[in-house]
């Protein structure tokens, strides 16, 4: 554990003394740094960052968010492939047979033409969708709807929302690709 705001600010103090890994709370330095995502266009400001070490962190986490009502971001390790190769109803991941995927992209340096750029993405999204899979890498959605979710994490879907109806019932954990609580979902 860091020494930071977060070993002497309540509530912070508290989740501070049970975490192992390191808690970052809004003025520490690298607050800014821990907080960024590798797509740039999601820009959060969480209560706190816990880069949890084992599981007992990310519980601790679950629950002191939950307890508090805090927006608490959870780090644990890095992009990678693990899983690949292994039957999709083990892991989280669906669509690993798939052997490529592709990213779609619009960049323009004038904000002015966001709106034009985005429209294209989607688009072009539109047109490529009926040749895919059906789904998506979930790191690589933004806000695309639940339908998406569900899309992406195929037949896992329906057994993730009963993880996180006992984990996270009351959907702390909601600033993302959200899967709602089994009890939240829809049919």
């Amino acid at each position: 554990m860091t020494t930071s705001a977060a070993t002497t600010t309540a509530p912070y103090a508290e989740l501070a003394a049970v975490v192992r890994g390191d808690l970052i709370v809004p003025g520490d330095p690298g607050y800014d740094q821990a907080r960024a995502v590798y797509n740039a266009m999601i820009d959060k400001y969480p209560a706190a960052i816990a880069r949890c070490r084992d599981t007992a962190d990310v519980i601790a986490c679950v629950r002191f968010a939950g307890e508090h009502g805090l927006a608490i971001a959870v780090r644990g390790g890095g992009h990678n492939a693990a899983g690949l190769g292994v039957a999709d109803d083990a892991l989280v991941i669906a669509y690993r047979d798939g052997g490529w995927a592709g990213v779609i992209v619009g960049v323009d340096p004038d904000p002015a033409n966001a709106d034009r750029i985005s429209q294209w993405a989607q688009d072009y999204w539109e047109e490529l969708h009926p040749t895919s899979a059906g789904g998506a890498y979930i790191n690589f959605m933004m806000d695309e709807g639940q339908d998406r979710v569900k899309a992406s994490y195929r037949g896992n879907y329906d057994r993730l929302t009963r993880v996180k109806d006992r984990y996270d019932p009351a959907n702390t954990f909601h600033i993302n690709q959200n899967i709602q609580p089994a009890s939240q979902s829809n049919p």
